[in-house]
C-alpha cells in the first residue's frame, strides 16, 4: 500500500485526488462537468469556516463533492467568517496545503445510542 497525504482541519477533511486504492470515494481527475466556484470557501460549519488563502487556487463544485485545484501551497484556516478582509481564526489551527488536486468528502461519525451515521458539522 502506497502512502497518501490527505489533510483534516475539525469536519474539513481534505483527500487528493487519484486511484489510490485506499480510500471508499476516489476521483481520478476534476470532473468536466464540476462548475467553477467564487471565494475561498471549502466548507461552512454552523458557526465557523474552513477556507483557503495565501496562494493561487480554484474551486469547484459537482454533485456537492467540492474539488481544489491548488496550482500553489495554500492555507487552509478555520475562520469565524471568511467574507471578511482580515478573518478571525476559529478553534483549529491553519495548515498548508501542498499544491495539488483535492476533493473534499463529507466527514461522517456513527452515533452508537441511535444506531445512525451522520454528517459531522462544527
Amino acid at each position: 500500500m502506497q502512502n497518501v497525504t490527505y489533510y483534516q482541519q475539525g469536519d474539513c477533511l481534505i483527500k487528493p485526488i487519484g486511484k489510490f486504492g485506499v480510500f471508499t470515494q476516489e476521483f481520478d481527475k476534476i470532473p468536466k462537468a464540476a462548475k467553477p466556484l467564487k471565494g475561498n470557501l471549502v466548507l461552512k460549519g454552523q458557526t465557523n469556516s474552513h477556507a483557503l488563502y495565501n496562494g493561487e487556487f480554484e474551486l469547484f463544485e459537482h454533485e456537492g463533492t467540492i474539488f481544489i485545484d491548488a496550482k500553489t501551497d495554500v492555507t487552509l484556516d478555520h475562520v469565524k467568517d471568511h467574507l471578511v478582509a482580515t478573518p478571525t481564526h476559529a478553534e483549529h489551527h491553519a495548515q498548508s496545503i501542498a499544491a495539488g488536486k483535492y476533493f473534499v468528502p463529507p466527514l461522517m461519525e456513527y452515533d452508537h445510542l441511535k444506531e445512525e451515521s451522520r454528517r459531522v458539522i462544527d
